[in-house]
């Protein structure tokens, strides 16, 4: 059942990981938030879920968030090894970072992410963020995700705001 999947958060900054989670449980969120703090720990954790051994301890995501700038591996690291296997390669991720350089956007893109989101400096813009990863997660997000595409089509990659959404679609 979907709702007993996490969402695996790869965050290094505990406090962006403790906003995020506030911001998930005021968008009502029903999915259990995971938190691993480096890229070693998210492969561990990757290779053990499902349909690998140990799916109690370690139970396959619906979603991965992960930071570009990690210790150990970065995300793009992880990104790497996740589209790498065979059994990991349909796991959605989207990219939750500061970075906005470009060959860091263009990296992760190349690997098959579903967005690229810069984080967000303001609350209420995370808790947008939250809610919209929550209708993405319960299915309900065509016409929000359409809406969203327009508007970042209608920004230049340059002008972007802090919290801006790179789709892959």
């Amino acid at each position: 059942m979907q709702h007993e999947q996490p969402i695996l958060l790869i965050e290094d900054d505990p406090t962006a990981a403790d906003l995020l989670r506030h911001a998930f449980i005021r968008a009502g969120l029903r999915q259990p938030l995971r938190v691993l703090s480096d890229g070693d720990a998210a492969i561990a954790y990757l290779s053990s879920a499902p349909p690998f051994e140990n799916k109690e301890q370690n139970p396959a995501p619906c979603l991965l968030l992960l930071d570009v700038k990690l210790p150990r591996k970065s995300g793009l690291e992880v990104l790497t090894w996740l589209r790498s296997r065979f059994n990991t390669r349909p796991l959605p991720v989207v990219m939750l970072t500061s970075s906005v350089a470009s060959k860091d956007i263009e990296e992760a893109l190349r690997l098959g992410i579903r967005a690229y989101c810069v984080k967000p400096a303001d609350f209420n813009d995370l808790k947008k963020l939250a809610r919209m990863i929550r209708r993405r997660v319960e299915g309900q997000d065509a016409d929000s995700e359409e809406s969203a595409r327009a508007q970042i089509a209608s920004e230049s990659p340059k002008n972007r705001p802090p919290s801006s959404l790179h789709s892959a679609r």
